[in-house]
């Protein structure tokens, strides 16, 4: 009794917020469901719940979320099959809307009729809050909690266990621990070729390690994972997974020198952002294009275009990414040995402030670069102290190449200098990082 009121509610408000547009039917319903299913949901005579994929879509072109749907009729969630909740925080977490996402959790949580699979479902969703609310180690301790309930369970779920073992890499990956992230998507991976057939939680794992093994130069099996995502994307019809995969891709082809692969999936995957409207990692494209492939056949250019991408990235309020553009602009100058314009890039580049910038990647580039170039204008005390500092920082995130090429620039400095006992000292630092990576590369 309690659905049949919730449908005749839910119709009648979909009913009065489209007549307040002045939408029709065939409007509203137009890419999110048939205008008959409309039609029945408005009347109230549909038979059941909708789903929430649709709710969401109609509720996207009337301009709220389904949560703020519910909200308005006074649905109580206490009368919502469990299923339906679940569902729910998913839409919130999509949202970012956590405090939401928590609550239905914290409800959910003292309710006493959830099935066991029901309440594995539950613990996923509230991992997923944790680690996209920052609560990495909370993740990570319900996460193993989760997957040796499942590993002890006769009949195990593998689907769940490897999205388990996924979301552990997840939580790892954000906090830079790039080998327990590996370890746990490889496991993933592994269970994966146990599915009846690939489906989109394949197609991420498959991403997911493929994109770990870019970061640690597992080159071969950085370029093996994603091509299979890119596969598993394109048969599924999943754009922005895609997208992410051809964006990826350019970065393994250029790290192993196809720079016309790298060229081709830069510019197939900037399009397809453009197309789905997430300009920002249009942007990175264009900014990766630019950089590796550009600058090598026409330097002013590619100069030209990354400085237009860090006055884009400042009208956009990305402080890092307008910096990060700065240096790379930078770093095309010094190799063209202009180095007046190199400075004043780098001066642009370093007077930015933002959150989070001690602890950045593009910072410790921005410390590399600046390393260099102090290094070539014979600043070598300038020089020797950028160059520990980006290392430091690349260290500490498990950057190991770049922190050995910023180890480097410092052996060059104390040489430079004369100093070739402490250059030497250096050196075998460089070759212990190296030697680190060589045997990560060497790991089954």
């Amino acid at each position: 009794m309690k659905v049949k009121e919730h449908i005749i509610k839910i119709g009648n408000y979909i009913r009065h917020l489209r007549k307040e547009k002045g939408l029709s039917q065939q409007e509203l319903a137009d890419g999110c469901c048939s205008q008959s299913f409309l039609s029945q949901l408005e009347k109230g005579i549909y038979p059941s719940m909708p789903s929430l994929d649709i709710l969401q879509g109609i509720c996207n072109k009337l301009g709220l979320s389904v949560g703020e749907l519910f909200s308005q009729i006074d649905i109580d969630r206490e009368s919502l099959e469990v299923e339906v909740l679940l569902d729910l925080i998913q839409v919130h977490i999509h949202r970012k809307e956590f405090e939401l996402a928590y609550e239905i959790i914290e409800e959910l949580q003292k309710r006493e009729d959830l099935l066991q699979e029901q309440r594995h479902k539950l613990a996923l969703l509230l991992a997923s809050c944790l680690i996209k609310t920052e609560e990495y180690d909370q993740a990570i301790e319900l996460l193993t909690q989760l997957q040796l309930s499942l590993e002890e369970e006769q009949h195990r779920d593998d689907h769940m266990l490897a999205d388990v073992l996924n979301k552990l890499g997840n939580a790892y990956y954000f906090q830079n621990n790039r080998l327990n992230a590996y370890a746990n998507y490889r496991r993933a991976f592994q269970i994966t070729t146990l599915f009846p057939k690939p489906d989109l939680l394949a197609a991420d794992i498959s991403y997911n390690l493929g994109n770990v093994c870019k970061d640690l130069r597992f080159d071969a099996d950085a370029r093996a994972h994603l091509e299979n995502a890119k596969n598993i994307y394109e048969v599924i019809s999943e754009k922005e997974g895609l997208a992410s995969t051809l964006y990826y891709l350019g970065i393994v082809y250029k790290n192993i020198g196809d720079l016309s692969s790298a060229s081709e999936l830069f510019k197939k995957s900037r399009i397809l952002y453009e197309s789905l409207e997430i300009y920002q990692m249009a942007k990175l494209a264009q900014h990766l294009y630019a950089f590796y492939i550009l600058s090598r056949d026409n330097a002013p250019l590619a100069i030209d275009e990354l400085l237009k991408l860090a006055d884009e990235h400042r009208k956009d309020g990305d402080i890092s990414y307008e910096a990060f553009s700065y240096a790379r602009a930078a770093f095309v100058s010094i190799q063209r040995q202009n180095f007046g314009d190199a400075s004043e890039l780098l001066k642009k580049a370093t007077a930015l402030e933002y959150e989070g910038k001690k602890e950045d990647p593009k910072y410790a580039y921005l410390l590399q670069v600046s390393a260099e170039y102090h290094l070539l204008i014979k600043d070598i005390e300038r020089s020797i102290e950028d160059a520990f500092k980006s290392a430091d920082l690349f260290g500490k995130i498990e950057h190991d190449m770049e922190m050995a090429t910023s180890l480097e620039i410092a052996v060059r400095a104390y040489q430079e200098k004369g100093m070739y006992k402490e250059g030497l000292v250096v050196s075998q630092r460089v070759i212990k990082v190296l030697r680190r990576y060589t045997d990560l590369s060497l790991l089954p």
